[in-house]
């Protein structure tokens, strides 16, 4: 388990924006916008059909974890890696937002 340290912290991380972007969203009345930011992968998938389904709800449940297995398995280049998934993080958060359905504006 000490192998993968950023796996553990970028999960718990994970959860807890989950649970914070709920609170937010406040049961469909509340804002999107922190979850298109915090969370742009499964928003693209959102974008394309328009509702919740069992892939939106899977991509984000492991994209954090993912994110660190991706920087446990790169400790030798972790400041390389972590530069590449804050950039691609970005780009699809705006990407995402941009395109967010009209139903979460």
């Amino acid at each position: 388990m000490k192998d993968l340290k950023w796996t553990g912290r970028l999960t718990i991380i994970g959860l807890l924006l989950l649970v914070i972007n709920f609170m937010v969203i406040g049961g469909g009345h509340g804002y999107y916008e922190l979850l298109f930011f915090t969370f742009p992968f499964p928003c693209l998938i959102l974008n394309l059909f328009d509702e919740i389904n069992i892939l939106v709800i899977l991509i984000l449940l492991i994209q954090y974890p993912l994110y660190g297995l991706i920087l446990d398995k790169n400790k030798k280049s972790i400041k390389k890696a972590g530069l590449i998934i804050l950039i691609t993080h970005i780009v699809f958060a705006l990407i995402a937002y941009q395109n967010m359905p009209t139903g979460f504006k």
